[in-house]
């Protein structure tokens, strides 16, 4: 197989040169007996957050979604949320798009809390959805992405005049691992986040703090394997994803707080620098009941 090295600038290595970086850089000594890697320095975590802000601010200044209609439509477009109705939603790692922006569109939510390091930075995307006041809902993503590329300045006009919103309690420029949360949330969200934080036991921690006994979790992310994670750490580094959880760390977490009112695992194959990457997502929304 292949070595690729992708540094916190995204520059991507592969081959000998790859090999060499690996040699000098890599997350081995993050791996857990069992678990895959659970936990990094804090170090390794900023130089994840630099590949992150140079990707959304550097290179992806034009990107209008960030995968979100994607997994809307793995969720069977959050249709079993259909007229439910929530007083406060947290989504945890919203990026400059969110996810909440299509959620808000099949259920009532009165207010919303965004949660992500990079928030501040991110107002200034171009197609950020929010501002610090609200949260601007999008109930026909597909035909907005279009039209954002197309004309962008009819997009901002009913952007601005006709799409419905939802106020922003708070916009929390921290890590979910040390942001103190206090309030309670009948909704939170967290799709594709584990693998940009530094220590799953505090994020696993902190969602149980926040989620009272009734209150749902919209759940996305990737279903490593211990001997594969062992494997893709020898000839693979990507700066901007550091952790790599075991899936029976996730299915242990979900299985144990929460009733499932939705689950799909979805098989993903694709190719990258000549190599056949195969992998499972989880797409889960549970309600808390412990």
């Amino acid at each position: 197989m292949e070595k690729i090295f992708i540094d916190e600038n995204i520059n991507i290595l592969t081959g000998n040169d790859a090999e060499k970086a690996l040699e000098q850089m890599n997350d081995k000594k993050y791996l857990s007996d069992n678990n895959g890697i659970i936990q990094v320095s804090k170090k390794r975590w900023e130089s994840a957050q630099k590949a992150e802000k140079k990707h959304w601010l550097a290179k992806g200044t034009s990107s209008i979604d960030d995968r979100n209609i994607y997994h809307s439509n793995q969720f069977h477009n959050y249709s079993s949320l259909k007229k439910a109705k929530f007083s406060h939603a947290l989504e945890i790692g919203s990026g400059p798009f969110t996810n909440l922006r299509i959620i808000g569109t099949k259920c009532k939510i009165e207010k919303c809390t965004l949660l992500d390091p990079l928030i501040t930075e991110y107002l200034n995307h171009p197609y950020c959805s929010y501002n610090e006041n609200h949260l601007v809902l999008d109930k026909k993503p597909r035909i907005s992405k279009i039209l954002k590329k197309v004309s962008p300045t009819l997009f901002s006009y009913l952007k601005t005049n006709f799409f419905s919103r939802i106020q922003i309690d708070q916009l929390i420029s921290l890590p979910l691992e040390e942001a103190d949360l206090t309030k309670p949330y009948d909704l939170v969200v967290m799709i594709n986040v584990i693998e940009h934080c530094y220590d799953i036991n505090k994020v696993f921690n902190n969602i149980l703090k926040v989620t009272p006994k009734g209150s749902y979790f919209i759940f996305e992310d990737k279903l490593y394997d211990q001997e594969k994670i062992k494997k893709e750490i020898s000839t693979n580094y990507d700066a901007a994803h550091p952790l790599k959880v075991d899936k029976s760390v996730i299915e242990n977490f979900l299985n144990k707080n929460f009733k499932p009112v939705y689950k799909n695992v979805k098989t993903n194959r694709t190719e990258f620098q000549n190599q056949v990457i195969i992998w499972d997502d989880i797409y889960y929304i549970g309600k808390r009941d412990s």
